[in-house]
């Protein structure tokens, strides 16, 4: 799979705003996502928005080197997806993802293994 993803600040920089675009197999898949700390619990949470209708929302707990994600969402014909994410630093520009314990409608489907994702330079002369 080919992922490309965006990060930027809100104007007030109380959140962070991310476009993705994902390809693999001829499969195209964009979503946008919201990343901040919610202010009624003062946990760090995401929101995310794909293309195609789907919603979902993800609390964040650190977890000593890793962050894990607390997943919950619906897809565009309702059907219920609940996972755990994995986000591992490998170094300043590397990271692994990975989705575990994955139920889709209340059946259990089958862990992702873990994914490289590399942070990309932007081109000499491209804006920041």
């Amino acid at each position: 799979a080919k992922i490309h993803t965006t990060y930027k600040w809100s104007p007030n920089k109380k959140f962070i705003h991310a476009d993705v675009n994902i390809e693999e197999q001829g499969l195209s898949i964009a979503a946008e996502q919201v990343i901040g700390l919610d202010p009624e619990t003062g946990t760090l949470r995401s929101w995310t928005f794909e293309a195609d209708g789907g919603v979902g929302e993800a609390e964040w707990n650190r977890d000593g080197d890793h962050w894990v994600l607390d997943v919950a969402g619906s897809l565009v014909d309702g059907t219920s997806l609940i996972e755990t994410n994995i986000l591992r630093r490998v170094d300043a520009d590397t990271l692994t993802w990975q989705s575990v314990d994955r139920e889709l409608n209340g059946s259990e489907i089958a862990d992702l293994p873990p994914t490289k994702v590399v942070r990309m330079k932007p081109a000499t002369g491209a804006a920041r």
